[in-house]
């Protein structure tokens, strides 16, 4: 009795691959012996179902390509604007620490000691009134705060670039202008 209950899920599974054989083989020698309009009909019916998928798997694996090399452009063109950025950064930090750039700002008359009349104007065109000199750090942690708010700019850019690019794969694919 244990040996009929240890080989009977066995036996079940046996049976049941062998209907499922006899019905698969039942079928293939059903489409075997299909002659003439019938058969006809499949095979164009089955070719033009491998040339509609054939066709659909080209365009989207160029709809792919497509979005990939989108991607490659908008992240190269971010890095290019993102190193340009650092190297400006590092150029100005470099000249506030040497000397060779200065921070003013404009002061309210009589709020400190005017600068020199030879350091009145200043290089982006302000002429006279009274003017005050940052401090080297001061500068400097300026000039990075507005580095990192370029930066943050600059990423927002690609970030919307890459949505922009995205939206545009995803519809032209759709069929979508």
């Amino acid at each position: 009795m244990l040996f009929i209950f240890s080989t009977f899920p066995r036996t079940l599974l046996c049976i049941a691959a062998t209907a499922l054989i006899s019905s698969a083989v039942t079928f293939n020698v059903t489409a075997a012996f299909m002659t003439g309009q019938a058969a006809q009909e499949a095979l164009a019916t089955e070719r033009a179902t491998l040339a509609m998928l054939t066709s659909a798997n080209a365009k989207l694996r160029a709809a792919e390509s497509k979005a990939a090399l989108d991607l490659s452009l908008v992240s190269t063109r971010y890095q290019e604007q993102l190193r340009h950025a650092e190297n400006r950064q590092k150029t100005i930090t470099d000249e506030l620490r040497t000397g060779a750039l200065r921070m003013r700002v404009a002061v309210k008359a009589g709020s400190c000691l005017p600068a020199p009349a030879a350091l009145a104007t200043a290089a982006s065109g302000f002429d006279g009134g009274e003017t005050a000199e940052l401090p080297a750090a001061l500068a400097e942690s300026l000039t990075d705060f507005a580095f990192d708010a370029d930066a943050t700019a600059l990423q927002l850019g690609a970030c919307q670039a890459l949505v922009r690019q995205q939206w545009l794969s995803v519809n032209s694919y759709a069929g979508e202008p």
